[in-house]
């Protein structure tokens, strides 16, 4: 591109043509560089925007997992008026009914001991031998050489996996008593189904006798029902219950109360209905005019599918829940509603008492009694109220979800808007180098032209001194 002023460095005129080059490309450029700046933004914009939407979605998610959950919705607190003989918890994600439990502890589950004293003069063995192990149809052999000390006899017992697999361990006790220094205790795991044999070979030293009582089951009525258990841990005898037997007390019943915890699940619900009005609120916004100073206002205003996030999500919120129980139908059967500007309201009072009044309904028809949403299926499996929403939020934000085709919506866009530039760039570039080209021949024909009148100005200096 020619840099200097031709016209005026001939003395022929007034006009700069750099700035006219100058003026010529800009009058090309500057409107399709507006056009494709405001293109270029606005898809920029717009990405951003989705990005927040993609963590407002998952936050939504969040929150609906944590009251679409059953271990996160079962909050009891659970008592016994005698903890020493037997104590309580919540188990598993069965849903522990508020009352009384009257409970009984006859007798405790105990395991099955064997035992064998040896003298320190018997130890190392002086010979081989071998234990075997029997209970029901199966059986462990352990192998024994001369020379095994004390603690080699009990290694080898507790390294032989056929042991293991019958659940069944060997401890060394030091008796204190100079004659038989040393115990040998097998011992299995409680119930009468882990009673066991152990005999060794002809010959053997190590004769195992039982060790006081043989193994057995825990005995106890629960409300009046006798039931025996091969653990002192009783896991399924009261719904959503552990029951804790820590020892027996024989025909004296005990009271294990449960009771609703409703104010530990209520700031669950107050999150979830937090994280729906945040989203609804981005959405408004994105999807409404356009506000001087604000990027976000107005962003998504183009895009139908963005409308379609909330319209999505709105549905569901309002719908009769897909694991409805009893009296608890819908949201608005908890004290959570839509008001008339769509802002989503908690009545807290309205939802301790539906709560408190029938726990496990209110639990099945938040989550379907599902220890998780079920978010990777299909929208025909029931969910429940909470459940149904985190799976709808987890696919709308997944990965070849909604928002991601959004996302990949706005970045053809920008794409679009870069090849433009680069487009324009080029014929920019075509069209400075058309004009230096035409100011070159400018630029000889004004040479020329000063060279003639030069030559013209000299003639007639000549004639005039003649």
């Amino acid at each position: 591109m020619t840099t200097t002023n031709v016209l005026k460095s001939l003395g022929a005129s007034d006009i700069d043509t750099k700035e006219l080059m100058t003026s010529l490309v800009n009058a090309v450029k500057e409107p399709r560089q507006k056009l494709i700046d405001k293109e270029r933004k606005k898809a920029d914009v717009a990405i951003s925007s989705i990005a927040l939407l993609k963590n407002a979605l998952a936050t939504f998610q969040s929150a609906a997992t944590e009251v679409g959950s059953i271990g996160k919705l079962n909050k009891v607190s659970v008592t016994s008026s005698d903890s020493s003989v037997i104590s309580a918890q919540k188990f598993g994600v069965g849903v522990a009914r508020d009352g009384n439990y009257t409970v009984t502890v006859d007798q405790l589950a105990t395991p099955d001991r064997k035992l064998a004293s040896l003298t320190s003069a018997q130890l190392p063995l002086a010979a081989d031998e071998i234990i075997t192990v029997s209970r029901d149809s199966s059986s462990a052999s352990i192998n024994l050489k001369a020379g095994d000390t004390a603690s080699d006899v009990v290694s080898k017992i507790n390294s032989n996996s056929d042991l293991q697999a019958l659940e069944i361990n060997a401890t060394l006790i030091a008796t204190g008593d100079a004659a038989s220094p040393y115990a040998f205790v097998l011992e299995s795991q409680t119930g009468l189904t882990n009673r066991f044999s152990a005999s060794t070979s002809a010959g053997g030293i190590l004769n195992f006798n039982v060790l006081g009582a043989r193994g057995d089951d825990a005995e106890l009525t629960v409300n009046g029902v006798a039931i025996t258990r091969a653990s002192n841990i009783v896991t399924d005898a009261v719904a959503g219950l552990a029951l804790q037997l820590n020892k027996a007390d024989e025909g004296k019943a005990k009271q294990v109360t449960v009771a609703t915890d409703s104010a530990a699940v209520i700031d669950n619900i107050q999150n979830f209905v937090d994280a729906y009005n945040l989203i609804r609120e981005f959405l408004v916004e994105a999807t409404g005019p356009k506000v001087e100073g604000d990027d976000v206002a107005g962003s998504l205003r183009s895009d139908v599918n963005a409308r379609g996030v909330l319209n999505r999500i709105r549905s569901i919120l309002i719908s009769e829940s897909s694991s409805k129980s009893g009296k608890i139908t819908h949201w608005s059967s908890l004290g959570v509603s839509v008001d008339r500007n769509g802002v989503l309201q908690l009545d807290k009072d309205k939802f301790t008492e539906a709560f408190s009044s029938n726990p496990a309904a209110a639990i099945e028809a938040l989550s379907s009694n599902a220890s998780t949403p079920r978010i990777y299926s299909d929208s025909t499996v029931p969910s429940g109220l909470a459940g149904d929403l985190a799976r709808a939020a987890y696919q709308m934000g997944k990965t070849t979800g909604l928002v991601d085709l959004m996302q990949k919506g706005f970045e053809g866009r920008l794409a679009t808007a870069e090849k433009k530039q680069t487009n324009l760039d080029a014929y920019v570039e075509k069209i400075s180098a058309q004009y230096e080209r035409q100011f070159t021949a400018l630029n000889a024909a004004l040479s020329a032209f000063k060279t003639t009148q030069t030559q013209l100005e000299r003639s007639l200096n000549l004639k005039k001194d003649n």
